[in-house]
């Protein structure tokens, strides 16, 4: 797989932006540097917008009440949280009626208030499901409640396999590390809709009659999988979690189609990278790896980069990975700093 380009800018070459939100819309309660004005941009041209996170904590109405505090505008059907699509599989595994015992928190709770799913608290309950979310007050009796359902036969579904969370001092536990404790107990792995399964964009697509949409998001393992699951292209933004030298030594089912610092870069063509010689060519800028060396406009790779060095960068990687050099033989590749 190798960079996607186009000659008009994103927002131009897209009818929807499918987002992610921590690490590309916000950090925690702080905003990321150029959201809101570039989406603001988009919807003035008509571009719609879905939001779509892992994160199965909050509600939707408190999801569009974050956003509007990071001046990002969002209805409250725009948002898929993890909490919506899990309920929406758990709804296609059991019967109407059912007993479910959640793990989780309003989030969760505001998705299943809305079937006909009966919430049921214990194990002795005989609950037919199990679905766990995220919750940072999760307890061991909960936990144990889980794993002695699950080991009587119940269903077992987790909103997302995240194991990190991004928030303002750096990288929590996610909701994936602690549905590890349930795995270890029980040896039960759960059906799962969040990314990097491309069910949400899925429904996203269904519900929002999206012809051409465009992926945009932080982590490698999860935004970007998940499109390329889905044959979506992405574009990959480096205000979160995967940095640089992440997407240069990424993984083939992990390659976003297009590179970006922040979300200003819609605005912008996304400009081809072309092979010349041993050179990776991006507009000015040549890269190409030679005898343990990156090199960049004809010297070693500074620290600090820009945008189109970067892209000619990844594309030289990229093709000596796809002509054979293992990634480890790969792990001298500097961290690199993609500035303006």
């Amino acid at each position: 797989m190798s960079l996607g380009n186009t000659d008009k800018p994103l927002i131009d070459a897209f009818d929807y932006l499918f987002l992610d939100l921590d690490g590309v819309c916000y950090r925690g309660t702080l905003p990321v540097e150029n959201a809101a004005a570039s989406l603001a941009q988009a919807r003035a041209k008509g571009v719609g917008q879905a939001f779509i996170t892992n994160n199965s904590m909050a509600s939707p109405p408190s999801v569009s009440k974050k956003l509007e505090a990071v001046g990002i505008e969002a209805a409250d059907e725009e948002i898929y949280t993890s909490s919506r699509t899990g309920v929406a599989q758990l709804l296609e595994h059991v019967a109407p009626g059912s007993k479910v015992l959640p793990l989780g928190t309003e989030g969760l709770f505001y998705e299943l208030e809305r079937t006909d799913l009966q919430v049921v608290e214990s194990a002795d309950d005989q609950p037919d499901a199990v679905i766990q979310g995220l919750s940072k007050d999760l307890s061991w009796r909960e936990l144990s409640e889980a794993a002695l359902a699950i080991r009587a036969g119940a269903l077992y579904v987790a909103t997302n396999l995240d194991a990190t969370l991004p928030l303002e001092r750096g990288q929590y536990l996610g909701c994936g590390s602690m549905v590890a404790a349930v795995i270890h107990a029980t040896g039960v792995q759960p059906l799962s809709s969040g990314k990097p399964a491309p069910d949400m964009y899925r429904l996203a697509m269904k519900e929002t009659a999206a012809a051409n949409p465009l992926c945009v998001g932080d982590r490698l393992n999860t935004d970007i999988a998940g499109a390329n699951a889905g044959g979506l292209p992405s574009l990959h933004v480096l205000t979160g979690v995967s940095q640089a030298r992440d997407i240069m030594l990424a993984i083939d089912s992990e390659r976003p189609t297009y590179l970006a610092i922040d979300m200003s870069d819609l605005s912008e063509p996304a400009p081809a990278v072309v092979a010349e010689g041993e050179d990776f060519v991006c507009r000015g800028a040549r890269a190409r790896l030679e005898a343990g060396r990156l090199v960049i406009n004809d010297a070693d790779a500074a620290a600090t980069v820009t945008l189109d060095e970067y892209r000619a960068a990844v594309a030289a990687v990229w093709h000596a990975i796809d002509e054979g050099t293992p990634r480890e033989e790969l792990a001298w590749l500097p961290e690199l700093k993609v500035v303006r």
